[in-house]
């Protein structure tokens, strides 16, 4: 997923996503994400304050 730096909106509704790819803090020119998902596990997946300028 970091590979796609040119991804301009990202649409996860509907999909099995259990937690976010840290990778996605990689995509410098998104400008919409549909859902942030929150892991049930304690240290796996992008946090919220990961997300840098996208909050």
């Amino acid at each position: 997923m970091g590979k796609l730096v040119n991804l301009r909106h990202l649409d996860i509704r509907g999909t099995p996503v259990k937690d976010m790819p840290v990778q996605i803090s990689k995509l410098e020119n998104l400008q919409t994400l549909s859902d942030f998902v929150v892991s049930s596990v304690q240290d796996v997946g992008l946090k919220i304050a990961d997300m840098g300028k996208y909050t």
